[in-house]
């Protein structure tokens, strides 16, 4: 997967650089190639674990995920592309309260009100440590 999806969102890429998709358009293709490849991997790896949300919701989906993600590359570039919310906080474990950085946590709140304004439904990633 670390491969792949790099490689198959080079499309997607290419078409909103020459303007050729929206922003809406380009993050749902990028999203798309993402689950491809998650599914792609899953059917090499069976034991793979995956989960679903299972909505049927038509809306375009943001979802809010950890920012330290973003230290893997590959989460990076497919979290950016689809246009996935982050928020930083601090790495305090399991069961600990959440310790969010203000200025991160206020620029969520902005992107979450924007992206309910553009008609988004949102949810939110777990956070592993």
């Amino acid at each position: 997967m670390c491969a792949f999806l790099p490689l198959s969102l080079i499309p997607t890429y290419v078409q909103t650089r020459l303007g050729v998709l929206s922003k809406s358009e380009s993050e749902h293709r990028a999203l798309q190639a993402g689950q491809k490849c998650a599914r792609d991997a899953a059917a090499v790896d069976p034991v793979h674990e995956r989960q679903s949300c299972g909505s049927k919701n038509r809306r375009p989906l943001k979802t809010i995920y950890w920012k330290g993600l973003d230290a893997n590359p590959i989460c990076k570039i497919l979290f950016g592309m689809a246009g996935f919310i982050s928020i930083d906080m601090a790495d305090n474990g399991n069961g600990n309260p959440n310790e969010y950085n203000r200025s991160s946590f206020k620029q969520m709140l902005n992107e979450t009100r924007k992206a309910i304004d553009e008609d988004s439904t949102s949810s939110s990633c777990p956070r592993d440590s």
